[in-house]
């Protein structure tokens, strides 16, 4: 059984960080990955042209093999905001067709399907929270008819952790012919995924939190509905020629095959594409499910303790309300105190835990919750 993998990070001790969703702690190989990149890139002259392309190379290989896709299917973007835009973008419509997202999506879904809609004459729908989290899958399979165009939607929400049956949800795009596009940014590195068993056309993950990568880094899933699409922008790296630097203003209208067309310029990033690249081989030595077990561990032990009722779920991240009887400003008043970060979505705490977390990360919350009670 996986034991607690804190000495590969930095963290402080006397800190108490269930906060994984907010942003993923940089591994120490990741840090001194770095480092190495930095001193490197004080002289160019030990690049070749080759090093343009052979670390993002790995970097695909190692996503895809994380959602059961090919290296083929992955493209290099700057955020996720870049991604749906570019897969957006290749979503062809006509009026009166519809988008639909869940209520309280994060904001770059949103804002990505209000601009489409408003470029397409279309209805941005929104599914209302349902009363019971278990209802979320029934509440959007509901709403999927032979209108709609997209489901755009988180693979868990990202608030909460309120879950959805993707496999099913995807089912359903299916049979409506619409497109299905996941936020893999909460769950990709801490839960397992198929993109071809969920029926997934496209997947955009951010790197910064679960794939505990840079900042500045996000990764794309193109399906084959998208590799015959058009990409935001005309770099030279997602041509077909690119690879031959003697030969570049030997314009090429073949675009890199499948999802290369849409990679980000400078997709070479040379100092954080060596930093993602590390993280994504630390990560290989931890399964989801090795980190689902030992995140449940932790998490039983906070619900047991407040007298909470088993949830649907996943155990690395998941949102509970503050005790009744609980003052709200005086537990995040001693939050603040003894150092324990995590994060405020809505009516909830956002808990997320990984690997670096221990019971007395639980203990330090569970005796802030009860020292601020009346």
């Amino acid at each position: 059984m996986i034991t607690c993998q804190k000495h590969h990070f930095s963290l402080p001790e006397d800190v108490h960080y269930l906060n994984c969703a907010y942003k993923g702690p940089i591994p120490k190989i990741s840090e001194q990955t770095g480092v190495n990149a930095v001193r490197r890139d004080r002289d160019p002259s030990t690049m070749s042209a080759q090093d343009f392309f052979t670390t993002q190379e790995e970097v695909r290989k190692l996503f895809a093999k994380r959602i059961g896709a090919s290296p083929d299917d992955i493209a290099i973007h700057p955020s996720t905001s870049y991604g749906f835009a570019s897969v957006l973008q290749n979503v062809a419509s006509s009026a009166g067709r519809e988008i639909i997202l869940v209520q309280d999506e994060f904001p770059s879904e949103y804002y990505t399907a209000d601009r489409w809609c408003k470029d397409h004459d279309a209805e941005l729908v929104i599914i209302e929270t349902p009363a019971q989290q278990a209802d979320w899958t029934d509440a959007i399979l509901s709403r999927i008819n032979s209108n709609t165009a997209t489901v755009l939607l988180s693979a868990i929400h990202w608030m909460n952790g309120a879950t959805y049956d993707l496999k099913a949800i995807g089912q359903r795009c299916q049979e409506v012919d619409a497109y299905y596009i996941i936020d893999g940014t909460q769950y990709v590195g801490a839960v397992d995924l198929d993109v071809h068993d969920l029926h997934i056309d496209a997947l955009i993950c951010a790197s910064y939190k679960w794939l505990f990568g840079p900042y500045g880094m996000a990764l794309g899933y193109y399906g084959p509905r998208f590799h015959d699409g058009r990409p935001l922008e005309e770099t030279w790296m997602n041509r077909s020629n690119a690879e031959n630097f003697s030969s570049l203003t030997n314009y090429s209208d073949r675009y890199t095959p499948a999802a290369g067309r849409y990679n980000v310029g400078q997709t070479s990033h040379f100092i954080l594409m060596p930093m993602l690249l590390a993280s994504l081989q630390c990560l290989e030595a931890w399964k989801p499910s090795d980190i689902q077990r030992y995140d449940g561990m932790l998490k039983q032990r906070l619900y047991d303790n407040l007298g909470l009722d088993p949830d649907q779920s996943y155990h690395h991240l998941f949102g509970i309300k503050l005790p009744r009887d609980c003052d709200a400003e005086k537990f995040q008043s001693l939050r603040q105190e003894r150092k324990i970060a995590l994060s405020v979505r809505g009516e909830y705490l956002r808990i997320s835990l990984h690997l670096f977390n221990d019971t007395a990360d639980i203990d330090a919350l569970l005796q802030t919750i009860y020292d601020a009670k009346g």
